[in-house]
């Protein structure tokens, strides 16, 4: 095979690695495909680029078998020669080859090595190579083992910034960014800073969006802010630059930047600019512009330089881009702070509103529709509360696009009790509108009284223009009908007393049948609504019948929404008797394909509820048995989900056992969803001890769809096997499958590790799948050093209650297990430290820990340093604990103290310096506690 490798035919190259790739999928080939190492590797610098790719995903798969992992650090050096090879195409083969190697952590201390010549690489004649070496960095800063070359590296990125080709400058700007979420780096950044800051001004387009990206990044880091008192004034210009990729990147970098307390001096010194840039036509990125001069209006001492553009604003309440209107109207709240600058601002918009609107109807409308938006900031309801008598006369302007905006307008302030006051005054105005000779002003009308309706202080109001909506339910136009049933369903919702609604029973029962589905949809969704009044009720009984037949209607979403109303008239035990028939008729329903409907199915569950119903329902399980086989997935979902809500209720359960084979059957089916649905109708079967007999023959399929291609229907099989474990005679079936789910700790989607460590732990419950799990610890302690957080999470989790159980704690004492959990405690994962704390504090109190004190008081200091405080409890939790233990105090003592004196005094010095100087001192023996 190695023979082969070196094959003049580029094919049978191929065709070697492709096999040498399947066989290290078998563990008892592996030993001997080391030797294929050395001249696989080779193969990376080859000519043909479908040997070059066939050979990383070989050296890919080769990094997941730790069996193959020496010979892969043995080729390392080989990997650094080829990165000065002639070939460009092998350079970055070679380049992305480390980035998969890194992928792993056991391969980390091999790739250190590199690091150097790696960075080297930025500098390469080709930007390819470049390109792929930016790259490859940002994934190797991944990794926690690789931060200490890649800082010892970065005065070469420095020096790269100096270089003349941009894609060099961009690619170390690009990798500085990247490396400034590790503390380590942020100090060599800050001495950088004006270098950077210099690149926004760059001659190249792409180091200049480089730059802007890179000073979002730093701006999440408190330590570099000092150093970045330029940034804004530098991201000003670009909002205006001739590339639109760097206007696009600047945009909302300077919106994130002008919202930190930090920068508020870098702020005020752009205030000029900007209101320069404001006051210029045609500029590309106004709402930019006006949303930072907005962040800078929030801060009082900031307001007084801004005042000046309130004129300016308010026009842009009228401009045609929605997104610049709601910056204005975010800008000026901000601006009304000021009592002074309030009623400027009243001046301003009501002088809008004195512009002649014939001139332009569009942006009178326009302005009508921002009122609502101004209403949305409390401080500026004074100005809308005076701009309403300008809107009610609106309401007679000859335009009829001006009327329904002000009409719509004044519908959406109903939702400020302030303003209700001088609202009533425009209803006399709403009641003509409803015959207005415009369908559309119409419609808005209607829509606006619904909104009326949902303040009491209206309801009076409203109760006197019923008469006038019934009206309109004969109207010609079909929309005008449709807002109407719309608006009678608002009444329902929020009226007390509907009894003046009872005359429009009759006309919304005739729109059953009308032409147009949303009539007929609408009013089968009004029905529902107004069932909920018991003085309507009597009026509806009758139209039942007719309501039942639209199961047959010919559009979907008519039937959808008839299910539902039946399903809440059902609730009402004096219409049920009107309801007889709905059973027969959704079993009707289903028998023809086209009308079927998951919805129609998931409604029986529902009537099951009302002893009403539940002889027809039995009657009809055997026909829903039968739908579990239909060629539409979402019927055969919902009728395992229906059958299992059926379950519930014991005068169905013998008719329900015949559905368990096809159960079986459905764990198989092709559609993931149907999958995930029977998987999790299981725990409800499993719920009744009559059924456990069938539910047992169903426990080896679900353990094999915990590693389904679908991810939700790996987490619903985890979960139901939790649930099922909970379950004395289930367990033993699933204990025979223990090794396969502790595999999907590894499993790459995030949801799998919790889930399946979750059912590990149910089963630690008992005694005999305890003694199993602990037999297999050997496979989780590496698991902690896992690059997954989620797979270490699980891990931890298990381990943490292992040690709740006195059979299990002793054996993890006994191994080297503590002893990795010390390691283990810089992890920075919530998910992870919480538990792997918890185990360290037992430990400590059982007097279990007696190597790597330093490191653990060190990790635990850092903790306390962290951005989220669930991580900082854990660091506070080990330093208490340990002080607790009298043989652990001096040493705890003199660490802090050394630590703190360090980060006092010596200004220019790290936490991680004090950290390095304290793990130094510790080697050479000069910690006189320890």
């Amino acid at each position: 095979m190695n023979e082969l490798l070196k094959d003049r035919n580029w094919r049978t190259r191929v065709a070697t690695v492709s096999t040498l790739n399947r066989f290290s999928e078998y563990a008892e080939l592996r030993n001997a495909l080391q030797v294929s190492v050395p001249p696989l590797i080779s193969l990376i610098k080859d000519e043909d680029s479908d040997v070059r790719n066939a050979t990383r995903d070989a050296i890919s798969k080769f990094a997941g078998h730790a069996e193959l992992h020496d010979s892969l650090k043995a080729a390392v050096p080989s990997l650094i020669e080829y990165l000065k090879d002639s070939n460009w195409n092998a350079r970055v083969s070679c380049v992305s080859t480390f980035a998969i190697l890194a992928e792993h952590a056991e391969l980390c201390d091999a790739i250190r090595s590199a690091i150097p010549s790696i960075i080297d690489s930025l500098k390469d004649e080709d930007s390819d190579v470049r390109s792929a070496v930016a790259t490859t960095l940002g994934k190797l800063a991944e990794h926690v083992e690789l931060h200490e070359a890649i800082r010892a590296a970065i005065p070469s990125l420095v020096e790269l910034l100096k270089s003349e080709d941009y894609d060099v400058r961009s690619g170390s700007v690009s990798m500085l960014a990247k490396l400034a979420t590790h503390v380590e780096s942020l100090e060599v950044i800050r001495g950088t800073m004006p270098t950077i800051l210099e690149f926004t001004k760059d001659t190249s387009w792409r180091v200049r969006q480089t730059t802007v990206l890179a000073l979002s990044s730093f701006a999440d880091h408190d330590m570099v802010l000092d150093s970045m008192q330029e940034a804004i004034p530098s991201l000003v210009p670009l909002l205006v630059d001739d590339d639109s990729d760097v206007r696009a990147a600047a945009v909302p970098a300077l919106s994130k930047l002008s919202g930190l307390v930090g920068l508020r001096d870098s702020l005020q010194a752009s205030i000029p600019s900007l209101v320069e840039l404001l006051q210029k036509e045609n500029t590309y990125s106004e709402a930019a512009i006006v949303s930072t001069l907005g962040k800078a209006a929030a801060q009082p001492e900031l307001r007084g330089a801004i005042l000046g553009t309130i004129p300016s604003l308010a026009t842009l309440l009228v401009a045609e881009d929605s997104e610049l209107r709601m910056a204005s109207v975010s800008t000026l709240a901000s601006l009304a702070e000021d009592a002074d600058a309030r009623n400027t601002i009243r001046d301003a918009v009501l002088g809008l509103f004195k512009r002649p609107s014939d001139e332009d109807w569009h942006t009178t409308s326009t302005l009508t529709s921002t009122c609502a938006k101004l209403a949305s900031y409390e401080n500026l309801r004074d100005l809308v509360s005076s701009a309403i008598p300008s809107l009610i006369l609106l309401l007679k302007h000859e335009q009829p696009d001006i009327r329904s905006a002000a009409v719509t307008v004044l519908g959406e302030l109903t939702e400020h009790a302030e303003l209700h006051d001088k609202i009533q005054a425009a209803i006399p105005v709403l009641v003509n509108l409803l015959q207005d000779e415009k369908p559309d002003v119409q419609i808005s009308t209607v829509s606006s009284l619904g909104k009326l309706a949902e303040q009491v202080q209206f309801h009076e109001a409203i109760q006197a223009i019923i008469p006038s909506l019934i009206a309109l339910l004969t109207h010609q136009d079909a929309n005008v009908r449709l807002a109407c049933v719309n608006a009678f369903a608002k009444l329902a919702e929020n009226l007390k007393s509907c009894v003046s609604i009872t005359n429009a029973v009759s006309l919304l029962a005739q729109m059953l049948v009308d032409d147009d589905w949303r009539l007929r949809a609408g009013s089968v969704s009004t029905f529902a609504k107004l069932a909920e009044h018991a003085e309507l009720r009597g009026a509806l009984l009758a139209y039942i019948p007719r309501l039942i037949e639209r199961l047959k209607d010919g559009d979907p979403d008519v039937r959808s929404a008839t299910v539902s109303a039946l399903a809440k008239l059902a609730g009402q035990e004096e219409l049920r008797e009107g309801m007889r028939t709905v059973i027969s008729s959704l079993m009707d329903m289903l028998k023809e394909q086209h009308w079927r409907q998951a919805a129609a199915i998931a409604i029986i569950a529902e009537l099951a509820n009302y002893g009403e119903f539940r002889n027809e329902i039995k009657m009809a399980i055997p026909s829903l048995i039968a739908l579990l086989k239909d060629a539409d997935s979402d019927v055969r979902s919902a009728t395992v989900s229906t059958l299992g809500k059926l379950a519930t209720q014991t005068q169905f359960r013998n008719e329900i056992r015949l559905a368990i084979p096809t159960f079986v059957e459905l764990l198989n089916d092709q559609n993931w969803h149907s999958r995930a649905a029977t998987v999790s109708v299981f725990v409800e079967l499993a719920q009744h001890t009559e059924l456990h007999d069938l539910v047992r023959q169903t426990v080896p399929a679900l353990i094999n769809l915990c590693k389904d291609k679908g991810p939700d229907v790996r987490s619903a099989a985890i979960t139901t096997l939790e649930k099922l474990a909970e379950n004395a005679e289930l367990r033993t079936t699933i204990r025979k499958s223990l090794t396969q789910i502790i595999h999907l700790f590894s499993h790459r989607s995030p949801t799998v590790p919790p889930a399946a460590a979750g059912l590990v732990c149910t089963l630690c419950e008992d005694p005999l799948m305890r003694a199993s799990v602990k037999r297999r610890l050997k496979h989780i302690s590496p698991l902690l050093k896992n690059n997954a957080p989620p797979t270490r999470a699980a891990a931890a989790r298990v381990v943490e209650t292992l040690m709740k159980y006195p059979d299990t704690q002793s054996a993890i004492l006994q191994s080297s297990l503590p002893l990795t959990l010390v390691e283990r405690l810089q992890d920075h994962e919530v998910d992870v430290l919480k538990p792997l704390t918890s185990i360290f504090c037992f430990l400590v109190n059982q007097g279990q820990i007696s190597q790597g004190i330093v490191q653990v008081i060190l990790d635990a200091l850092r903790a306390l340093d962290h951005a989220d405080t669930s991580i900082q409890a854990c660091g506070a939790t080990i330093l208490l604990v340990m002080a607790a233990h009298a043989h652990f105090r001096d040493i705890l003592c003199e660490v802090c103290a050394i630590h703190a004196s360090f980060r006092l005094f010596m200004r220019d010095a790290t936490p991680q310096d004090a950290d390095i100087i304290l793990q130094r001192m510790e080697y050479f023996g000069l910690l006189k506690e320890l």
